[in-house]
């Protein structure tokens, strides 16, 4: 279970990050005066940025051996940065990019506490 730990937080990491930089680049496209509108856009692709750097912290606790907090985080981080980018990127196509991105740390997080709790159930 660790290995899939591993693999889908690293693919979500990767995933996250570069969708991030994905947005920041769309941005980067557009004039100076309709910047202004797209603030939301920026925001989420800085937010992205973060839950990459929360998934490598997640990556970190699971290597650790910590599960809970591993699961935690990483669960944590993709579910928000998700929810987050829903609500400042009101587009359709944005929105399901941003569950596709960050789906594997989801995903990631969801293995990591069953993990947990197959090793408690096991001890107990």
């Amino acid at each position: 279970m660790k290995i899939a730990i591993y693999i889908l937080g690293i693919l979500g990491v990767i995933t996250s990050g570069a969708y991030g930089s994905v947005l920041l680049e769309t941005v980067e496209g557009f004039a100076p005066h309709q910047r202004a509108h797209l603030s939301g856009m920026v925001s989420a692709g800085y937010l992205h940025f973060a839950v990459a750097i929360a998934g490598i912290a997640g990556l970190f606790m699971a290597w650790k051996g910590q599960l809970a907090l591993a699961g935690g985080l990483m669960l944590g981080a993709g579910v928000i940065g998700f929810l987050f980018a829903a609500m400042s990127v009101p587009v359709p196509e944005v929105v399901m990019m941003g569950l596709f991105f960050d789906a594997p740390l989801v995903v990631g997080g969801i293995v990591a506490l069953f993990a947990h709790a197959k090793a408690r159930r096991v001890a107990t």
